[in-house]
Parts: structure tokens; C-alpha cells; sequence
């Protein structure tokens, strides 16, 4: 369940704060998702810088920063099957 929510500011993802500790990095057009888990609880606000660098969730008392563009890179990579296509 969805306990909070950020769009990206260019409007190509949303954060989402689930209620298992976990927020998670949702590509708009495709669905895809990174998890962005270490919360001891729900994860109940989510915010992204206005340049669309990091990311802030908190769960309780706890913050926790993201690298959006490195949690993005993970989208880029070849999937297993283009790997070995050019092999």
C-alpha cells in the first residue's frame, strides 16, 4: 500500500513509500521499479529535490537520501537476453 508520493520534476517518475520500509522509483511509461528499501517502517513522506537529483523518505524518525540518478541507471542496463544476443 502507497503511503506517500513525488512526482520527479520532469515528470518521467514517481516516488512511492510503501508500508513495508520500502519506497520505490516508478518509470512512468514503462512501469519499471527500483526499490529503495532500509526503512524500519512505513515509509509515511517522499520528496525529490526541485533538480531532480535525490530523493528524501522518512519513516519515523528516520531520513534517508537517494541518488536518483544512480538508482536510474539501473533502468539503463541491458536486460540478460541483449547480453547474450551479442555475445
Amino acid at each position: 500500500m502507497v503511503r506517500s508520493l513525488c512526482p520527479h520534476p520532469d515528470g518521467t517518475a514517481l516516488l512511492l513509500g510503501g508500508t513495508g520500509g520500502t519506497a520505490f522509483l516508478v518509470d512512468v511509461d514503462t512501469g519499471r521499479q527500483q526499490a529503495l528499501g532500509g526503512h524500519p517502517g512505513p515509509v509515511t513522506a517522499a520528496a525529490v529535490t526541485a533538480d531532480g537529483a535525490h530523493a528524501v523518505t522518512a519513516a519515523g524518525s528516520v531520513l534517508l537520501v537517494w541518488d536518483v540518478r544512480q538508482a536510474l541507471r539501473v533502468w539503463e542496463a541491458p536486460s540478460m537476453q541483449q547480453l547474450m544476443r551479442g555475445a
